[in-house]
Order: structure tokens, then C-alpha cells, then sequence
């Protein structure tokens, strides 16, 4: 059966928190021209 509307949990924000700060963050410093996807599907 195909997804026709969100088939996953609604991100909670802190988990993209989570990635904002990581980004902000001297630990990315080597993260460049990537995209990261934030919407709970692995």
C-alpha cells in the first residue's frame, strides 16, 4: 500500500534541535555542501 500522507512520526524538535546544534558546532567543522535529512525515516 502506498503512502499517501505522512506514513512516519512527526519530528519532535528536539531531535532537529539536535542537528541544528550539532551543525552549529565545532564537530561539524569538516561537514560541507551535504544535505541531512531530518524526518525520521531511516
Amino acid at each position: 500500500m502506498a503512502c499517501t500522507a505522512r506514513c512516519w512520526p512527526v519530528d519532535k524538535p528536539e531531535e532537529i534541535s539536535h542537528v541544528a546544534l550539532f551543525l552549529a558546532s565545532d564537530e561539524s567543522s569538516f561537514v560541507t555542501s551535504v544535505d541531512i535529512k531530518v524526518d525520521g525515516v531511516t
